[in-house]
């Protein structure tokens, strides 16, 4: 048998039904993303796999890790890398299998890697057409001396909610372990993200001398404050207007150790800090 490709071949079909839903005698159209298109050979031995996967049920040994089965999926978030792990040295390339509930066809994948993140376009298909109803994914795993075997097979469903994030995420990148990345504040970025960017959510704070943590925002985004270990103090929070270069002094500091308290208590931190909604309070 001639070797499978070692490229992601995507295949949008549209399967014809006689009886029910995936039956033995299936007609299919395909959009590869090759330049060449995919060999006759290939077509074969992926409507083999196909019609296999009906037949056979999960099987032991093949694990989808990532994501979780009954995941929800903001609406306008980017493809996810889908990965799994398959315990079996039999499996040499994996087959995904996307279905939907409604009439739309399945989409499928070829792969020779033990992961596979959908393209944009695949991607928004995907989303579209799991809002009313989850979209199952299936992996199933087989080998090339054996044609159309499946030696692995697993699913798990997912949604899309309706609601949006409408939020970038600004968090610390940490080194790990934590015991020895909260010895190196240097090397601690804080990035700021969208989570409909497919590129590396850039890194707007650096090589910080202090430790620098809880962090929020004002609701309406014009603020920030974050809790800045400043001249020794623990307690020390700095509230600031949001702009694309922020310089801070004192001016911009408060600290929770001058609040009273009992002389009995430590040193306070103010930890899940929120900003006042009302305007010109803080």
């Amino acid at each position: 048998m001639k070797k499978m490709p070692q490229l992601l071949i995507i295949l949008l079909a549209s399967i014809v039904l006689s009886h029910c839903a995936f039956s033995g005698n299936n007609s299919w159209d395909s959009q590869v993303s090759g330049p060449l298109g995919m060999p006759e050979e290939t077509r074969n031995l992926v409507q083999k796999l196909i019609t296999n996967s009906k037949k056979a049920g999960n099987k032991t040994g093949l694990t989808i890790t990532y994501p979780f089965d009954g995941t929800v999926f903001p609406p306008e978030i980017a493809a996810p890398v889908i990965v799994w792990q398959d315990a079996g040295s039999a499996s040499k390339h994996w087959l995904i299998i996307v279905e939907f509930r409604s009439r739309l066809s399945p989409i499928y994948a070829l792969v020779d890697k033990q992961h596979w993140m959908p393209d944009q376009t695949i991607w928004e298909i995907i989303k579209a057409n799991s809002v009313h109803g989850a979209a199952k994914i299936t992996v199933c795993g087989f080998d090339n001396k054996h044609a159309g075997n499946i030696t692995a097979k697993n699913s798990i469903s997912i949604l899309t909610s309706k609601d949006r994030v409408d939020a970038a995420i600004f968090y610390r990148q940490v080194q790990l372990p934590f015991k020895v990345g909260k010895k190196n504040f240097k090397k601690i970025k804080w990035r700021l993200g969208d989570i409909s960017a497919y590129e590396k959510p850039a890194v707007v704070m650096e090589n910080l001398d202090v430790c620098a943590s809880c962090h929020l925002f004002s609701k309406d985004g014009t603020l920030i404050s974050m809790e800045m270990n400043y001249k020794d103090d623990s307690g020390a929070h700095f509230i600031t207007p949001v702009a694309e270069n922020i310089e801070l002094s004192g001016k911009d500091f408060m600290t929770w150790n001058d609040f009273p308290k009992p002389e009995l208590l430590p040193k306070t931190r103010g930890l899940f800090a929120k900003i006042s909604p009302t305007e010109n309070t803080w």
